[in-house]
């Protein structure tokens, strides 16, 4: 069999463009999954380009500056890049309601305002899902696949609503080292708020699929971006903590960062806790496993950010 060179096989050379979904143009001060999605698309393959790459897809925290890097969960999706007009189009909210701002400046996402716009929209269309005569099969079946992070983050997201946004080692003990009593209730309690955000990953999963298939139809491939470590205050730390190097208390022993280097001669502290690799092992490296089976679902290619902590890293 004769190899192939990369001058005879085309495919083994890419271009693209990198942009993360914040920064497309939208009405309701954050890029979305809606109109700008699509013409962005068509740009891409206009230009002849065939990757497209984003950021983590992952719910920001503001208390840290609303960065991708800094998600509240490795496996949920941002509900700030729903679709508003893709609501309406579902008959979820009413149309003529898309009435955005005029007051927002342009060129510039505004985390804070944007989540004030769409959290109307969001309950109105969670309204109008849960009064339907019929259960939808796919919300129970999306529940069901993904049940191994959603419901996690469906409760820490109620909690951290509850809490006015504190971090999860603030909570009252019983939830913050998670019992099995103070657990149960706070289901019970936030069971609305649970399915509403459930929900919200719902149909962001569904927005996301309709851009992946613009893509494809395209000939655009999307490349994911999968950040090697988590933040301290994300559903993932909060859940499992066994995993992670933590005290009693839930506070980092030791946090990640890099040495000095040519690029800061004072190093980098990131704060982010490092993991407990002897623990991973034992368990089969089975929360990465999981964690990577779910990014090759959500992109065509993943892109581990600062991968080279996987072998080696700076305590």
């Amino acid at each position: 069999m004769k190899s192939q060179t990369h001058s005879e096989n085309k495919n083994l050379r890419q271009s693209g463009v990198l942009l993360h979904i914040s920064s497309l143009p939208s009405p309701w001060g954050v890029g979305d999954f809606g109109p700008g999605a699509e013409r962005f698309a068509d740009f891409l393959a206009a230009a002849g380009q065939t990757l497209w790459q984003v950021l983590p897809l992952s719910p920001t925290d503001p208390g840290q500056g609303s960065s991708p890097y800094s998600g509240l969960s490795a496996s949920a999706g941002n509900e700030l890049f729903i679709s508003p007009e893709i609501l309406a189009e579902e008959g979820l909210i009413e149309r003529f309601a898309l009435e955005p701002p005029s007051d927002l400046p342009p060129g510039r996402a505004d985390y804070a305002r944007s989540a004030h716009l769409r959290e109307p929209f969001f309950r109105k269309a969670f309204a109008a899902f849960s009064s339907k005569n019929e259960p939808d099969p796919g919300f129970a079946s999306f529940c069901r696949d993904n049940a191994w992070w959603l419901e996690d983050f469906a409760l820490f997201a109620s909690l951290k609503k509850e809490f006015e946004g504190s971090p999860w080692y603030e909570w009252p003990a019983p939830l913050r080292d998670r019992k099995d009593a103070a657990l149960e209730e706070a289901r019970k309690d936030l069971a609305r708020e649970i399915a509403y955000r459930s929900f919200l990953q719902y149909v962001f999963s569904g927005q996301w699929e309709r851009v992946r298939g613009l893509c494809a139809g395209r000939g655009i491939a999307i490349m994911g971006d999968l950040p090697v470590y988590v933040s301290l205050d994300s559903a993932d730390v909060w859940a499992n903590r066994r995993l992670f190097d933590l005290d009693e208390s839930g506070s980092p022993r030791n946090v990640a960062g890099v040495p000095p280097d040519y690029f800061s001669p004072w190093g980098q502290m990131w704060g982010n806790p490092l993991y407990n690799w002897d623990t991973l092992e034992r368990e089969g490296f089975g929360w990465w496993v999981r964690r990577l089976e779910h990014a090759f679902s959500l992109f065509d290619l993943v892109r581990i950010d600062h991968f080279r902590g996987l072998v080696k890293f700076w305590s």
